[in-house]
């Protein structure tokens, strides 16, 4: 049995920072839009979208003043330099809901309690972006699940930090390579093998070291990861362990022609 101990990775002292940084945030936030410059006659360059993964998002465009403004976009841009706008704080939430009813749940054998509840799912975030190199992103979680009578680790978390790491990007030999350091989600391809699982109420974070190196049709991925296990007896106890582990390697060229876009995979892994 997995002895329940926190990841080297995610420190208490930089938990207390997270909720410190995004404590009583909690903004949803407008689909893009795109609009035209009654002056000039051009497009306004268009906003961003909302994207699976919040971290993706790239806010800088608000610093173009033909940018049409929307509510909260206070929150959404924050410039800190004057030099550079790409050096920005931004913040941001998301909130589902969702209401489940099963009838024969068992398909009618046993025991059949029919159930009628709600999932609710809270998440607020942060991310600070230095010079499109460094990226600090830290997320929140609340999920909960009224009237649900049996509970498992997916349907509930009280209050825990979902995602909290750093991420560099450099150029290198022609290429890009890309370092993300702490407790992270991770997803590949149709999410077969490596999933967030956004299915059901309490998402799949693990505490893990990801790097990505991306030249030409080149794009190569390695991993160390441990899952973070759901507790839920008090705010901010979901652990990971050095017992638990996943790790991968993943190599992808992709073959373009004028009618046809493929692409040749190799993935090997080691648990």
């Amino acid at each position: 049995m997995l002895q329940p101990h926190q990841s080297p990775i995610c420190t208490a002292g930089f938990v207390v920072w997270a909720v410190q940084f995004i404590a009583a945030i909690a903004v949803l936030l407008p689909w893009p839009v795109q609009a035209q410059d009654s002056n000039s006659g051009t497009n306004a360059p268009t906003r961003p979208s909302i994207m699976f993964n919040r971290w993706e998002e790239d806010w800088s465009v608000l610093a173009d003043p033909h940018v049409p403004r929307e509510p909260f976009d206070s929150l959404k841009y924050i410039p800190l330099s004057v030099y550079d706008p790409k050096t920005y704080l931004s913040f941001g939430a998301n909130l589902r809901e969702r209401f489940e009813g099963n009838d024969a749940a068992n398909f009618g054998v046993g025991t059949n309690r029919n159930q009628n509840y709600v999932i609710s799912r809270s998440e607020a975030h942060a991310d600070l972006r230095i010079a499109d190199q460094l990226q600090v992103f830290v997320q929140l979680q609340s999920d909960f699940a009224p009237w649900k009578h049996v509970l498992t680790p997916v349907d509930q978390d009280n209050l825990d930090l979902e995602q909290a790491f750093v991420m560099l990007t450099e150029p290198l030999g022609g290429g890009t390579v890309k370092v993300r350091v702490g407790r992270q989600q991770i997803a590949f391809d149709l999410q077969r093998f490596v999933s967030v699982r956004d299915g059901p109420n309490v998402r799949q974070s693990y505490d893990a070291a990801w790097i990505q190196y991306e030249i030409g049709p080149w794009l190569l991925h390695a991993l160390y990861t441990e899952p973070a296990q759901v507790r839920n007896n008090r705010p901010f106890d979901d652990f990971s362990s050095g017992a638990l582990t996943y790790s991968g390697v993943k190599i992808r060229r992709s073959c373009r022609s004028m009618f046809l876009s493929s692409g040749r995979r190799k993935f090997a892994m080691a648990r």
